[in-house]
């Protein structure tokens, strides 16, 4: 994280010295790539190995804390060695760990399978549910990749829906233009996508994964949340490459410098602005640094979503400061009020997201 941030703010530095606009691409010839696209992708890949990191970590805790140390360091039995097709697991703690990951690895028949998970249920001390339902199984991290194909798809539907029910005041195309040519819906360069969209798709996407695949879902969801923090601070570089989604005027020594042709309308003429991107970057990763420290020092007493709440919680706490500074943010009036449409839901959250772990009873 550290790293990330040195790099960021450098880069930043040299743009406040020169006052040269960024480009908003890396190669322009005959199919651009888009560094705010690039940027994104590299978030996602930055998030799926902290959450591959965080899953492994939860499945090695539940392993040493279901499995007596005595159990686990015993030589694996004759009579069950000869079951397996190959050795390499001198212990029962190594073959139970392999078990728990995935019991058909060594390509048994039904009947050979349950015949070896018979041997190991009737061995000394051993709990036959450790065998049938190994809990360390539901944290396996090889099970990621199958998870983030759906939470991709789905997230990427309800970032692009958000966009299109709540599009910024300054977009090309406004919700009536979708609702009229539909295929403008897939033409996601002309307008964008929302973060809020994406987190409640890709919520129903992990959803459907833990229900296929019998999963804690909100104990994934923790598991995710320090990576997903530190995706957005990464992705969030993209507005400043795209020259989009900055506050009102500023004159402060780090204010983001916009080129003319991105400026709106009536601010033609004022150059520097509050940079929101940076904002939200630091902060979200100062989110991360925090859901790493509490998850590493006290997870295992807390309730699994807790961490999710968390997140939550502190996100929707700085989307509210920096929808405040905002000058091209969509709107919505309820209640006789009229706020960003991103600041509606993040008081939603920020009532929801609290009662929901007051009214969880503990288990």
């Amino acid at each position: 994280m550290a790293f990330l941030t040195a790099v960021g703010l450098v880069f930043y530095t040299v743009h406040l010295a020169t006052g040269r606009a960024p480009s908003a691409t890396l190669f322009s010839g005959g199919w651009p790539i888009y560094t705010s696209a690039a940027l994104v992708v590299f978030g996602v890949v930055v998030a799926s190995a902290v959450t591959y990191h965080q899953l492994a970590a939860r499945q090695w805790h539940a392993f040493c804390h279901t499995i007596p140390a005595e159990l686990a360091d015993q030589p694996l039995p004759a009579h069950i060695r000869i079951l397996l097709p190959r050795v390499g697991y001198p212990t029962v703690g190594d073959l139970l760990w392999a078990w728990g990951n995935d019991p058909h690895q060594w390509r048994l028949s039904a009947a050979q399978g349950e015949q070896l998970g018979q041997a190991l249920s009737q061995l000394p001390g051993m709990e036959p549910t450790w065998v049938r339902q190994p809990p360390w199984r539901p944290w396996n991290p090889l099970l990621l990749m199958e998870a983030l194909a759906g939470v991709l798809f789905w997230g990427l539907i309800g970032a692009r829906l958000y966009h299109i029910f709540a599009p910024a005041p300054s977009a090309p195309l406004t919700t009536a233009d979708y609702l009229a040519n539909g295929w403008l819906v897939l033409n996601v360069r002309q307008g964008g996508l929302g973060f809020y969209g994406a987190l409640a798709g890709g919520l129903w996407g992990l959803a459907l994964f833990g229900w296929r695949r019998r999963v804690p879902v909100w104990g994934w969801a923790d598991a995710a949340v320090v990576g997903v923090a530190l995706g957005q601070a990464i992705g969030r570089w993209g507005h400043f490459f795209n020259q989009e989604l900055y506050g009102r005027p500023a004159t402060l020594p780090w204010a983001v410098i916009i080129s003319p042709s991105h400026r709106l309308p009536h601010w033609a003429d004022v150059a520097t602005y509050h940079p929101l991107f940076l904002y939200e970057s630091l902060t979200c990763l100062a989110i991360a640094a925090l859901l790493a420290w509490v998850q590493s020092q006290n997870w295992p007493r807390w309730r699994m979503g807790d961490a999710f709440a968390l997140y939550g919680v502190a996100y929707a706490l700085g989307r509210v400061v920096w929808e405040a500074m905002r000058v091209d943010g969509a709107t919505l009036a309820l209640f006789g009020r009229t706020l960003p449409t991103a600041t509606w839901v993040s008081l939603a959250l920020l009532i929801i997201l609290p009662l929901w772990r007051l009214l969880t009873p503990r288990t």
